[in-house]
Parts: structure tokens; C-alpha cells; sequence
């Protein structure tokens, strides 16, 4: 009877451990040449912001950090002192090992036992291979003499070539794996500052095959929700375009309009007269649209002039945590949570995102266009 009470027991113990286990991952990493007690530190990545989950210190060039996760989820391992943070994608009960040279984090570091961490790792690499040319092409670009015509058509030839191929290679890796979670990465992959690798309007077919496979294979992640509202919106821009008809141009006097603000108080249009406003119209669930407008802020500020940021955002939780994360709360914020539907949206002919509208201080239309720079020109 002792003998079968204590089989009993340790099959109670068994499955316990078992239960109290499962969704529970590991990270074990390798990393030669970091200093000793390097902190670092494992933080959750949502649609709207990092969430500390745990942190170590390296010792004898190794860390290891446990941590839960219940579904395939996107991570962030962040190095106390370095700019580069490594991306995973970790799916409960995985065990992944991690290796790199401190010194060089982007190019040589290289994860087992997660296959969507091991694809973002591709992607990360190539993508650190195509920032190295491109920065030595501007880094020439800066030095060259005027009238050095041949130097110049040659590292613009280069530049060309870099950028098609960085394209062409995360075309080729979407088109392989959509039903990855990485495939989100390869979506919104900057190759320089302002330039996305994909671009919402002319490669629209690559949004579509992820969404599609994505939104089957995991309907509840937050970041494919996000990615099924963007890719709504692309198609409501395309049909928009069909039935579009001439608006206002530069040179018209700006239509008013009437619109709430984040905090509920009406806004309207005609009250700017006798200060420059410029209208951005963006989105909090367009980050393409993120890095514009942070910079058309800064250059509205430095010109006297009002940023009415417009955003065609139909989430207020959403659009709020983006003006929160953006910093532009000292900005006018309007939105009636309508989208292409807004009545500036249609007032304005508007037809993508970012756009940026400036209108002078007596309301006439100076510029209308996606570059906040030059819409200043139009200013001096």
C-alpha cells in the first residue's frame, strides 16, 4: 500500500509540475567578448509599447532568463549599453539558445529552438547589410566635389541597385513565409530613415497575403489585428481612388471645417486665421506615418506656425497611446474616428497618409503634399 501510495504521489507531483509549467520558455544566451554583469533585460513588445518582463546580468559570458508566455508572442532582449535590441518571436515550452560577439551584435548573433526568431535574425541581417552600403554611399555623397558628374551617377547607380535589392530579398521572404510571424518584421523594415522597404500604396499585394494567412493562423494576436486594420485601410484607400473627383489646390482658399480634439473640445479651422497652420493627416495605425509627423511637428514649431495633427484613426485608445508615444501632445489633435471617411479627409482630397496640408495666415493653400520640409519652403 506504501509502495502504490507513493507512486500516487509522485504522479501528483508530476502533473502538477507539468500544468504549473506550461506556456513557461527559456532564453540562454552565449555571448562572447560582454563585459561581466552586462544587464540584460527580456521586454514584451505590443502594438503600443514595451512591457518589462525580466532582467539578468551576463556572468563568465552567459545569462539565462525564464519568462511566461501562454501564446507565440513578439520579445525584446535590450543590452544595457548598446543601441541594437535583439527580436524574438517565442511560442510557449520553447527553449532558445542565442550566440553572438558583444562587439557586433546586429551581424553575428544567431538563435536555435525558435524558427520565427531564427527568420527575423535573416531579415535583421540582410537589412544590416544593406544600412552598411547605403551609409558609405552618403558618407561619399558628402565628400564629393562639385561638378564631379561620373562620381555622382555612379554611387546614385549604386544606391539604386542596393535599395532594389534589398526589396527584391523581402519580397522573396514574404512571398515565402506570410504565415510567419516574422513576415510582420520584413513589413515594417525601414532601410533609412523616412524610407519604408515596403510601400503601402505600390506593394499592397504583400500586405494582403499576409493579413490573409496571418489572420487564420493567429486571429488573436494584437500585432495581426493591427496589421488587419492597416490592410482594411489600404483598401478602402484603393476604392476611395476610384470615384475620386478634383478638390481644393494651392493657390484656393482653404475650406473650414469643424472637428473634436482628443480632450472633446471643438476645433475649427477658421479660428488659425492670421497664424500658418499646417495640417498632417496620419494615423495611429499607420507607422509609416509616425516619423514624418514628429518631424513636421519640429519644423512647425521652429516656423511659427500650428501642427492640427489630423488622424484617421477609428480606435481613440489607439490614436491617444500614439500621440502619447509621439510626444506631440503640445500639437492640436482632432479626429472624428471616421478614417477615409473624415469630413477634412474629403474636404481636402486627401488620397494617402502621411499628407500634409500648410495653409498661410490668411488661409490660402501653400502647399499640399507628403514632405513637411517643403511644404515650409512655400513659407520664405
Amino acid at each position: 500500500m506504501k509502495k502504490y501510495l507513493a507512486i500516487l504521489i509522485s504522479l501528483f507531483f508530476i502533473f502538477s509540475c507539468a500544468n504549473k509549467n506550461k506556456g513557461d520558455f527559456t532564453i540562454i544566451g552565449k555571448i562572447d567578448n560582454a563585459p561581466e554583469k552586462t544587464k540584460v533585460t527580456l521586454l514584451e513588445v505590443t502594438p503600443s509599447e514595451l512591457i518589462p518582463v525580466d532582467s539578468t546580468y551576463i556572468r563568465n559570458g552567459s545569462f539565462r532568463i525564464n519568462a511566461f508566455t501562454p501564446k507565440k508572442n513578439f520579445f525584446m532582449l535590450k543590452f544595457d549599453d548598446k543601441d541594437y535590441n535583439i527580436f524574438l518571436i517565442v511560442d510557449s515550452a520553447e527553449t532558445i539558445t542565442l550566440t553572438a560577439d558583444y562587439n557586433n551584435l546586429v551581424t553575428t548573433y544567431k538563435v536555435e529552438g525558435s524558427e520565427d526568431s531564427r527568420l527575423v535574425q535573416l531579415l535583421e541581417y540582410e537589412l544590416a547589410k544593406t544600412k552598411r552600403v547605403l551609409d558609405s554611399i552618403v558618407e561619399q555623397y558628402a565628400s564629393l566635389k562639385t561638378g564631379d558628374t561620373a562620381k555622382f551617377k555612379s554611387l546614385d547607380s549604386l544606391y539604386r541597385k542596393t535599395v532594389n535589392d534589398q526589396k527584391r530579398y523581402s519580397k522573396n521572404f514574404v512571398s515565402e513565409h506570410h504565415g510567419s510571424l516574422a513576415a510582420l518584421i520584413a513589413l515594417s523594415q525601414y532601410y533609412m530613415d523616412n524610407h519604408t522597404v515596403f510601400d503601402p500604396e505600390s506593394d499592397t499585394q504583400y500586405y494582403f497575403m499576409v493579413d490573409t494567412s496571418l489572420g487564420r493562423l493567429y486571429p488573436d494576436n494584437p500585432h495581426v489585428k493591427k496589421m488587419h486594420l492597416f490592410t482594411q485601410n489600404i483598401r478602402m484607400l484603393i476604392d476611395r481612388r476610384k470615384t475620386q473627383a478634383p478638390y481644393v489646390t494651392t493657390g484656393s482658399a482653404a475650406p473650414d471645417f469643424s472637428l473634436k480634439d482628443v480632450d472633446g473640445n471643438t476645433f475649427n479651422l477658421v479660428s488659425m486665421k492670421g497664424k500658418p497652420v499646417l495640417l498632417a493627416f496620419w494615423a495611429g495605425w499607420a507607422e509609416n506615418t509616425y516619423q514624418p509627423l514628429v518631424r513636421a511637428y519640429q519644423l512647425a514649431k521652429k516656423n511659427n506656425a500650428e501642427l492640427v495633427a489630423v488622424s484617421l484613426d477609428v480606435d481613440k485608445h489607439l490614436w491617444k497611446n500614439a500621440i502619447d508615444r509621439l510626444h506631440l501632445n503640445g500639437a492640436i489633435n482632432i479626429s472624428d474616428l471616421k478614417q477615409w471617411n473624415s469630413k477634412p479627409v474629403k474636404l481636402f482630397g486627401v488620397g494617402k497618409i502621411p499628407y500634409f496640408i500648410l495653409i498661410s495666415d490668411s488661409g490660402e493653400i501653400l502647399y499640399m503634399g507628403d514632405n513637411p520640409s517643403k511644404a515650409f519652403e512655400a513659407l520664405k
